[in-house]
């Protein structure tokens, strides 16, 4: 996946790295910082969203809404600590 040249704020996921390399190859450089503890959670919540939502948003057809439904209850039990 070819990125655009720009500033992003994104986690380093296997899309984004995929970026990052290919950007490399036309001599382009990406700077990357740690996640500061004050703030981890908003950034680690926005990529969770999207990847919850692209799995909801694949499981479609006859019995899709099931599934979805039991896709996330699945995540809630594994998130209630």
């Amino acid at each position: 996946m070819k990125l655009p040249q720009g500033i992003y704020e994104h986690l380093v996921d296997a899309l984004v790295a995929e970026g990052i390399e290919e950007g490399a190859r036309d001599n382009l450089k990406a700077e990357f910082c740690k996640l500061d503890p004050g703030d981890s959670h908003t950034f680690l919540t926005q990529h969770l969203g999207t990847v919850i939502r692209q799995a909801l948003a694949s499981l479609s057809g006859e019995n899709g809404l099931d599934r979805q439904v039991e896709l996330v209850n699945r995540i809630i039990a594994l998130l209630e600590v």
